[in-house]
């Protein structure tokens, strides 16, 4: 394939509009159409997550046993349908009542015939026009990048851009951040594909870095930086900022932001530190609202920086804090009453056979939510007007600070307490709850204000990591994966 410069004139970003709790107007095409929500990253969606939960449900993303853990953030259509990934690099469709649609595992229209989508650490990022047919769009550790069509009863790949085919720069490419995607403002038609990848060029020890941005047919258009690879590998997914801007991180701790406009020219860098934890392949997303980018590190760094020119708006360090889940950006509950602090109760598996739609050896038991509370679920409370960045430790506690000058925001002086880690970036409902599962396996609500609980923990998957982050549809059903190789459905009553 050719490289082509072009520059990105006339581009609405598809998957980039905020609404819900961001406190932004502009709703996306779908309740959920990627990773972190939007382009923006903010994690913050339309769906209101304070009512009682129904018995879960659970769908095997694999095929065939053994099953391969779901990292990878569900994606939400219009219709409601949750798209997600195994590691072994299945693709899944799943109604909105729980039952699968359809799964695929290889592409049909690679130069080299039918192809494996093979090992797969992105999530899902979805093209989901008003009318027509939803298609999926990630990258694979094998150097591809993916695209494919819901036909209904069947997924259709209509794209296979293999990297080291593309040009010899990208020899040993692998995509494990999720993409993103830009539209043309007239035909709504995708126009460019942005990835982040980490290339270890033959020969070499170490991985470099370069941002991808390629055409919706494949062809490659640009490359960050444009001469010699940067000395490390990009690791976390591309925000959209203002003026068309591009925002990534490096696993150097360095974050880069680009101009769109001008095909991927630097505008300017900034060192943060380090956005990957060990423990989970999942980077911290970096986010952008109201001209201003916000980034955080594993080792407790928040920065507020322009992102006009990459001076420093304000700087918090949490002392003894560790970070491994990405920030959400929105709204706090307005104070008034909240809910009353709840201990954790796992599950206890009942002899019942599990609401799966298609069990298989070693399905999930999963029963319904304890009934009886120590308090009714109150009712939604209205949400203020000043941002704030809401923030999970790994260790479990809960904090939130102003966007605007990185000051504590209020919070409660008890909070629900976290069984295991927190690995899972929280998701942020429209009714102001933080959804998030552990590593011990269970799935938690809690406001972002009292850091109180919207209903009991629900144990999903008793002693197994969730680090998949939830989606919120916009009847408030929750997806998450978890490390077992299920995609968990947890509906309303």
């Amino acid at each position: 394939m050719r490289l082509i410069l072009t520059t990105a004139a006339l581009v609405l970003i598809v998957s980039g509009c905020n609404s819900g709790g961001s406190g932004l107007t502009v709703t996306p095409s779908s309740p959920w159409p990627r990773f972190r929500h939007d382009s923006a990253h903010t994690g913050a969606g339309i769906g209101r997550v304070a009512s009682p939960r129904g018995t879960p449900s659970a769908v095997p993303v694999d095929a065939s046993p053994p099953l391969s853990p779901v990292l990878s953030s569900p994606a939400l259509g219009i219709d409601g349908t949750a798209y997600a990934l195994s590691e072994r690099g299945t693709l899944i469709a799943v109604r909105s009542d729980g039952t699968v649609k359809w799964r695929t595992a290889e592409c049909s229209v690679c130069n080299d015939g039918n192809v494996e989508i093979g090992t797969t650490l992105s999530s899902p990022t979805l093209f989901a026009p008003p009318r027509g047919a939803v298609t999926v769009y990630f990258g694979s550790e094998s150097g591809r990048i993916y695209g494919f069509e819901d036909r209904a009863d069947h997924a259709a790949c209509t794209l296979c851009f293999n990297a080291p085919e593309a040009t010899p720069e990208l020899a040993g490419a692998r995509f494990s951040a999720p993409v993103t995607l830009l539209t043309h403002v007239a035909t709504g038609k995708v126009v460019q594909i942005f990835a982040s990848a980490a290339v270890r060029r033959p020969g070499s020890n170490f991985d470099e870095g370069r941002i991808v941005s390629i055409s919706a047919s494949g062809d490659l258009l640009w490359l960050y930086p444009r001469l010699e690879p940067y000395p490390s590998p990009f690791v976390t997914s591309i925000a959209i900022g203002a003026s068309s801007s591009a925002v990534a991180g490096s696993a150097d701790g360095t974050l880069h932001v680009l101009s769109l406009l001008q095909a991927g020219e630097p505008l300017w860098r900034f060192f943060v530190g380090p956005f990957q934890h060990p423990d989970t392949p999942v980077a911290l997303a970096p986010v952008t609202a109201g001209g201003v980018v916000y980034a955080l590190s594993t080792n407790g760094r928040v920065l507020a920086l322009s992102n006009a020119g990459g001076s420093q708006v304000w700087e918090r360090t949490l002392p003894r804090t560790e970070l491994a889940a990405s920030l959400a950006l929105g709204v706090q509950a307005l104070p008034g009453e909240t809910p009353t602090a709840t201990i954790p109760v796992p599950l206890t598996p009942t002899p019942a056979a599990p609401t799966i739609p298609e069990p298989s050896p070693g399905s999930p038991t999963l029963s319904a939510p304890p009934t009886t509370t120590p308090t009714p679920t109150p009712t939604p409370i209205p949400l203020g007007l000043t941002s704030s960045l809401f923030i999970l430790t790994k260790d479990g506690r809960f904090l939130a600070l102003d966007a605007r000058n990185g000051a504590d925001a209020p919070t409660g002086d008890v909070q629900q307490a976290i069984d295991g880690d927190v690995l899972s970036s929280p998701a942020l409902s429209l009714d102001a709850y933080l959804v998030f599962g552990s590593t011990a396996g269970t799935l938690y609500a809690i406001e972002n204000r009292s850091g109180l609980a919207a209903w009991p923990p629900i144990a999903l998957a008793p002693g197994v990591p969730i680090r998949s982050s939830p989606a919120i549809a916009a009847d408030g059903t929750i997806w998450v994966g978890a490390d077992n190789g299920y995609l968990y459905r947890v509906g309303g009553q």
